[in-house]
């Protein structure tokens, strides 16, 4: 019942109501019976009780009646407050009791102190009452001060409480309230970094580890407290640590959103360091628990950083006019674009606008780039310079950018330009060499590996091994693919050679070098190497590698035979080639060395006419013409040391009367060099006139070297010359007599038994060997020239080849191969052409060096010649542009060029009126009126960089020009129509059928010209097979032929 009348005054929390009611129904009911039925035991001790109270008071009256009577005027004393109680109240009013806190809220487990101000009062009583529970008291002693204290020492549960005084003062009724802590542990910290740092967003919950974040992060903070809040926030600094020390001189809060329990907020921080967190709740509480605080750490955007790592320095430009760069450069988040700056400079110093050459890197974090400058189409000069530095922009908002140091690359001289070409071709020399002795080792490899085969197979033959056994089949497979691999990297490294040749003749046109010998020589080492590694045999290789797997054993070892014969016959190529690259080079070494001292001597001469310009006085001119005439003395004593290593090339050469000529030339330059040290030393001193005489004297002696290596160049090239023309005269009388002779044993073996054609092969022999050893010699010749001897090669190579198939067919007495009758006629044909061929090489080298010719052909060979001064005068413009000589030397030397330049002009005009210069690329006489333009140019006195662009166009039109009249010259027995006559010194008159003319006509030139070698071979030899059919079924000439048959 106590607990049904508890429940019905206050239902604690978390107690359902529905059940208080019903069970306050059940006692209800239960009450429903009879009084003393109801009542139980209660009734019997009530009735008890009253009856010991009606006694006790019957006691008390007894008692009070005998005090009375004992002490009658204290007695009334005491009792007058019952006889008057409103009066004795009014007298003892007291102050009302305070009570603090009254309500509360208290954390539960936290301890619970109340407080009583009750003036007047030596006690209070403090009754109080959980939920659930009796009530219970507690009695208080008030101090001194009036107050008394209550505490429980952990609040679990709520509870009522009221404070009663022995006066009767009551205070209220009040209500403490346990509350759980509040906690945040739910926190998840999202990152959101720049764009340009190409990061992706992080996410991180609980426990957030220290964050090491660009500058410009964006962070987002969500998260979920025990109970909702009141305020939620970001605190940086000591004040997040320690809520309890002295406020910092700054402290950042980031103030969090707030809903409820959660929270959430965004900010992009400023600063680094802690970032701990405040709560608080409805109550003003602070948050017991609360997640760590964040350390965080604002990493800057630094700038990228580049590099150039290439050059890295001042530099020459190549011949090729090209700049490679290695430039290196990162960012730690990325890099937008890199530029390359250029600036032109003159050679007075004046700077064009800057150009820029850009590349987007997309973002990559790091670059390694190769950009390739190309100063070609600059059409830069001697004298001009080009400054440049990398610069790079990372791709930040705000774009931070790095350069490199300024560096310079400078316009090598002509002379530089030659001597980078010769290295270049002593290098494809060396690289030559190498391949020409691999090739020998790879063939004598092969033929070892031929003969061991032979042997196998002869003792298979005996019965003493095996013919089919698989494994060798197999190794012998993978032999021949091993050839082939090594046949392949030969050809591409022949290849590799030949495009080293044609980039050196790209070279060497956007030099500004006008030298066309040497271009003429570049091509021709082009020619030869494209014949080193023929097309037909690439392709032969490729058939081969494509039916090797079908292929048996007696198959392999015909392809290895093959292989073998392939690899001599490279290996001589290779051999020809050499010798042709070595002279190649001696003429180049020559050849830079004479244009060399003849530069240098100009340039002396203008230099001590400089010197002796008295109206030169400007401060740092004597150290800058001292400085001008040390780098000229610099130049001679390297052009000395290339001529001890021409020396050196001649005498292993064999060529000893050019070796002296060089051994002389090289005495004079060094006089030439004493005077030129003699020269500068004077000019630093101040004694200008002595330097200019000195100078004088050094540019006369450089101009005798000059002239000693020209007539030394020029005896051996004319004597070379000749000493081809007697060879090619020498193979075509030995070739006519040699088919005159085949001619004889083709109609001895007409009809002839076996024991005839025995004696026959003896006769045979010394034709084939007469014939190799001529083949021999001619190619000798041809390699120390330099001509082109391929047509007569290929007929001695053809015939060769016929008497070989002659000998084979006299030697077989079972008659398997054809009748050696066949074989024969071609031999002699060959021979024949080889003859005509011959003596149309030994007219046109005798032509070229008595300038014949007419026509087209002179005005090209004209053109050319021109071609070759204006580029002479091109040569000396460029060198004169870096030497900023006085007005009155460089007044006297551009003189004398735009006579030279007026020179060309005036040839020009009158090679347009030569009959043919209408077929020649381009007019003429617009390239004479350039010319004069030019000379009128060079005769204002002032020598511009414009001015020298200008000659260098005119001298590429000029090559142009003569170039398209040029024609390939092919074997006239190629064509319907007899030979030219002949003089009776040089040969004995032949008739057609001796000299092998077609009377059917093959292909014209220009569709020869398309086919390679190997393909223009083939056609060629179908047209002769129709012919000699077509000549053996028509009857003889009447009167014969001399030669025929």
């Amino acid at each position: 019942l106590r607990g049904t009348l508890e429940l019905a005054r206050d239902v604690p929390e978390g107690t359902s109501a529905a059940l208080a009611e019903r069970a306050q129904r059940h006692v209800l009911g239960a009450l429903t019976g009879p009084e003393l039925e109801v009542a139980g035991g209660l009734a019997e001790r009530v009735a008890r009780w009253t009856r010991r109270g009606t006694a006790a008071l019957a006691a008390s009256a007894v008692l009070a009646a005998a005090v009375l009577a004992f002490a009658p005027s204290r007695a009334t004393q005491a009792w007058a407050g019952l006889a008057r109680p409103v009066h004795h109240l009014r007298a003892a009013a007291l102050p009302p009791l305070e009570v603090r806190p009254g309500d509360a809220r208290v954390r539960r487990g936290d301890p619970f102190e109340l407080v009583v101000s009750a003036p007047g009062r030596t006690t209070v009583t403090v009754r109080w009452r959980a939920a659930g529970d009796v009530p219970r008291t507690a009695v208080l002693s008030v101090d001194e001060a009036g107050e008394a204290r209550w505490t429980v020492e952990a609040v679990d549960g709520p509870f009522r409480y009221d404070v009663s005084a022995p006066d009767g003062a009551r205070s209220p009724t009040y209500s403490v309230t346990p509350v759980d802590p509040l906690l945040v542990a739910d926190v998840t910290v999202e990152l959101a970094f720049p764009p340009h740092t190409g990061r992706l967003p992080e996410e991180y919950r609980g426990d957030v580890p220290p964050l090491d974040v660009p500058v410009g992060t964006r962070l987002s903070v969500r998260g979920v407290a025990s109970r909702p809040l009141a305020t939620a926030a970001l605190v940086h600094g000591p004040a997040a640590a320690d809520a309890e020390e002295a406020p910092p001189a700054r402290s950042d809060t980031v103030v969090l959103g707030v809903e409820a329990a959660a929270f959430s907020g965004t900010f992009t921080p400023t600063r680094a360091g802690r970032y701990g967190w405040r709560f608080t709740d409805l109550d003003g509480g602070e948050a017991a628990v609360v997640p760590p605080p964040i350390e965080l750490s604002l990493v800057p955007d630094r700038p990228p950083t580049v590099a150039l790592r290439v050059p890295g320095r001042d530099t020459v430009l190549t011949a090729g006019r090209t700049l490679p760069l290695v430039i290196e450069t990162a960012d730690d988040y990325g890099l937008d674009r890199l530029e390359v700056v250029l600036t032109r400079v003159a050679p007075d110093g004046t700077e064009g606008e800057p150009v820029r050459q850009a590349l987007d890197l997309e973002g990559t974090r790091g670059a390694l780039v190769r950009p390739v400058l190309d100063f070609g189409p600059w059409e830069l000069v001697p004298g001009e310079r080009v400054r440049y530095h990398a610069r790079v922009l990372d791709n930040a908002p705000d774009p931070q950018e790095a350069r490199t140091p300024t560096f310079e690359v400078r316009v090598p001289t002509l002379a530089r330009v030659r001597n980078e070409t010769r290295q270049r071709l002593e290098e494809a020399m060396a690289r030559l060499e190498e391949l020409q002795s691999q090739s020998e080792e790879q063939a004598d490899a092969i033929r070892n590996r031929q003969r061991q085969l032979d042997a196998e197979r002869r003792a298979a033959e005996r019965g003493s091994g095996d013919p089919s056994d698989e494994r060798a089949e197999f190794e012998r497979r993978e032999e021949v693919e091993r050839a082939l691999d090594r046949q392949d990297d030969m050809l591409e490294r022949v290849d590799s050679l030949r495009a080293e040749m044609a980039r050196m003749q790209e070279d060497l046109d956007r030099s500004g070098l006008a030298d066309p010998e040497l271009r003429q020589t570049l091509e021709a080492l082009e020619r030869l190497l494209d014949e080193v590694a023929p097309e037909t045999l690439r392709q032969r290789l490729e058939a081969l590698r494509g039916g090797l797997e079908e292929m048996d054993d007696s198959a392999l070892r015909e392809s290895l035979r093959e292989m073998g014969e392939d690899e001599e016959s490279l290996r001589d190529r290779l051999e020809e080639a050499l010798d042709r690259f070595q002279q190649a080079a001696r003429e180049q070494s020559f050849r830079a060395a004479a244009q060399e001292a003849d530069e240098l001597s100009r340039q002396q001469r203008a230099l001590a006419e400089a010197l002796a310009d008295t109206s030169l006085t400007e401060a740092g001119e004597a150290p800058r013409r001292a400085g001008q005439q040390e780098a000229l003395g610099e130049r001679a004593e390297a052009l000395g040391e290339r001529l001890e290593e021409l020396e050196t090339a001649l005498t292993e050469a064999g060529e000893l009367e050019e070796r002296q000529a060089v051994a002389g030339a090289r005495e004079d330059l060094e006089q030439a060099r004493r005077r030129m040290d003699e020269a500068a030393r004077q000019a630093r001193d101040g004694r200008r006139s002595e330097a200019a005489s000195r100078g004088r004297q050094a540019a006369e002696r450089l101009e005798q070297v000059a002239e000693e290596l020209a007539d030394a160049r020029g005896r051996s090239a004319e004597e070379a010359l000749q000493a081809m023309q007697q060879a090619l005269e020498r193979t075509a009388s030995e070739a006519v007599s040699l088919a005159r002779r085949q001619s004889e044993l083709r109609e001895q073996m007409r009809g002839a038994g076996q024991e005839t054609l025995g004696e026959l092969r003896g006769e045979e022999q010394p034709l084939l060997e007469g014939a190799r050893q001529m083949a021999d010699q001619l190619s000798v010749a041809g390699r120390m020239t330099g001509a082109d001897t391929r047509d007569v090669q290929t007929g001695l190579g053809e015939a060769m080849e016929a008497m070989a198939r002659t000998l084979a067919a006299l030697s077989d007495p079972g008659g398997r191969l054809p009748s050696p009758v066949a074989s024969s006629e071609t031999a002699a044909e060959a021979l024949n052409r080889a003859a005509l061929e011959a003596l149309r090489s030994a007219r046109a080298l005798q032509n070229g060096a008595q300038g014949g010719g007419e026509g087209e052909g002179q005005v090209g060979e004209q053109l050319q010649e021109l071609a070759q001064q204006q580029g002479a005068l091109n040569n000396r413009t460029s060198q004169l542009m870096p030497m900023q000589l006085g007005e009155q030397a460089e007044g006297q030397q551009l003189s004398e060029l735009a006579q030279g330049q007026r020179s060309i002009a005036s040839n020009l005009g009158d090679l347009a009126n030569e009959p043919g210069a209408g077929e020649s690329l381009g007019d003429l006489e617009a390239l004479a009126e350039e010319a004069r333009a030019l000379a009128e140019a060079l005769e204002g006195g002032r020598l511009e960089p414009e001015t020298i662009r200008r000659q260098d166009r005119l001298f590429h039109r000029l090559l142009d020009a003569g170039r398209s009249l040029e024609k390939e010259e092919e074997s006239e027995e190629r064509e319907s129509e007899a030979p030219g006559a002949f003089e009776r010194a040089d040969v004995l008159p032949l008739g057609p059928d001796a000299l092998g003319a077609l009377r059917l006509a093959g292909p014209d030139a220009e569709a020869l010209r398309r086919l390679t070698p190997a393909e223009r071979l083939i056609v060629l030899r179908y047209f002769e097979r129709l012919n000699r059919e077509r000549r053996l079924r028509e009857p003889p000439p009447p009167g014969g032929g001399g030669g025929g048959r």
